[in-house]
């Protein structure tokens, strides 16, 4: 009997859903990579509006402690409270300039806390990718390599208050024989048989009424030409020149306004 699609995936145009359905049936790897990477409107997988995901406080102190964070382009690996304690500084000096109080300031920093939380980004990833690509002969689990880091941009302009929160969560899709293949040597992992990456996006705009819209990108780096190249290793930092870097670096102004409110056509509150 075949399983309904939850309500993320119903959003989605038939012809793509159609489309995932037969190259599913017929194991298509190819024509899965192919739909991924379409530039046809019908096809799209990079705007799948998210509802919002509530998590408690405490949940998300203990998800943040466990990633690395790129906080305004800067790095904060293997420092997890050092992260807990500049955010909350930076996010009191931004409010300040708008003489925002200390509860409000508050409410700043703990939203960027819960919504960058991998427990929600990663509910929704999971139960989404295994509506539109899990089969009877695959699998979907978490891959074997390491989590990539949690990246979030905030700054103060003209009056507002912007954030926007990335956060990819990376499956495999992983065929039955190859999970349970006797001959794999122990400590082997067994090789995915297609790699699909789920990244959530959260922008908010902490000024105007609180707006906020979520949404969720689904790629592939088994696409031929795809960004999964090895990182170049940047040069090393203390951690005092780091949060420096991080209080006097401002991403460029059109980056939280691309793809954003206007784009997505659709804003909540929080």
């Amino acid at each position: 009997m075949e399983q309904s699609l939850s309500e993320l995936a119903q959003q989605l145009d038939n012809r793509l859903l159609e489309a995932l359905k037969i190259a599913k049936k017929n194991n298509d790897k190819q024509k899965i990579l192919q739909i991924l990477s379409s530039k046809e409107k019908k096809f799209k997988l990079n705007k799948i509006l998210l509802p919002e995901e509530k998590v408690e406080l405490a949940q998300a102190k203990r998800d943040i402690i466990r990633e690395n964070i790129i906080f305004n382009g800067v790095k904060f690996f293997g420092y997890p409270q050092l992260f807990l304690t500049f955010l909350a500084e930076y996010v009191r000096q931004l409010t300040s300039q708008l003489k925002w109080d200390q509860q409000r300031a508050s409410q700043v920093e703990e939203t960027i806390l819960c919504k960058a939380s991998r427990t929600a980004s990663g509910y929704n990833s999971y139960f989404l990718l295994s509506d539109l690509f899990q089969t009877d002969t695959c699998l979907l689990k978490p891959r074997y390599e390491p989590t990539p880091p949690i990246v979030i941009s905030m700054l103060l302009i003209d009056g507002a208050l912007l954030c926007r929160i990335a956060t990819k969560n990376i499956y495999g899709l992983y065929r039955m024989e190859d999970i349970d293949d006797p001959n794999r040597e122990d400590d082997a992992h067994p090789e995915p048989w297609l790699r699909l990456d789920a990244e959530v996006f959260e922008n908010i705009d902490f000024t105007k009424q609180k707006r906020w819209v979520r949404f969720m990108k689904i790629t592939s780096p088994d696409i031929e030409g795809s960004n999964d190249l090895p990182r170049v290793k940047s040069k090393s930092r203390t951690p005092k020149a780091e949060l420096q870097l991080a209080k006097t670096t401002e991403p460029a102004k059109f980056y939280f306004f691309k793809d954003t409110f206007a784009c997505i056509g659709m804003s909540g509150e929080w």
